[in-house]
């Protein structure tokens, strides 16, 4: 709870924040495409920590130091997929990301239906 009021408190939350993202930010970023594709993750994830040892800061920075393409769409309300890609060189799991307007989730439910086609996905974890 107290998280959720420091964001509010910056100026984080509420429509005028999305409004102002879809216009400038998320309008700018997907220009004249259907599909945006993006690294799911820009880095391996940290090594896990029990979240109520680290800290609300501390978790912050260290999601949005991997994983901050993910949280821009999910502010615009605009649908996003993250779809299996390979793995790293450690074994971790990589996903792409696929991002399109408001309102096209038909269009990113048809593209995972034709990668999968393609490119059938594990059923199980890799080792």
């Amino acid at each position: 709870a107290a998280a959720g009021r420091a964001v509010g408190r910056v100026g984080l939350t509420g429509a005028g924040t999305r409004r102002r993202w879809r216009g400038t930010g998320a309008e700018r970023f997907i220009g004249d495409a259907d599909v945006v594709l993006t690294p799911t993750l820009m880095r391996p994830p940290p090594a896990a920590v029990r979240w109520g040892r680290r800290g609300f800061v501390r978790n912050f920075v260290a999601n949005t130091s991997y994983a901050g393409l993910c949280p821009p769409w999910n502010l615009a309300g605009w649908p996003a997929m993250s779809v299996p890609a390979g793995t790293h060189s450690g074994g971790t799991p990589i996903g792409a990301q696929f991002v399109a307007r408001a309102g096209r989730e038909a269009l990113l439910l048809g593209l995972a239906a034709q990668i999968e086609a393609a490119r059938p996905w594990p059923l199980s974890p890799p080792a």
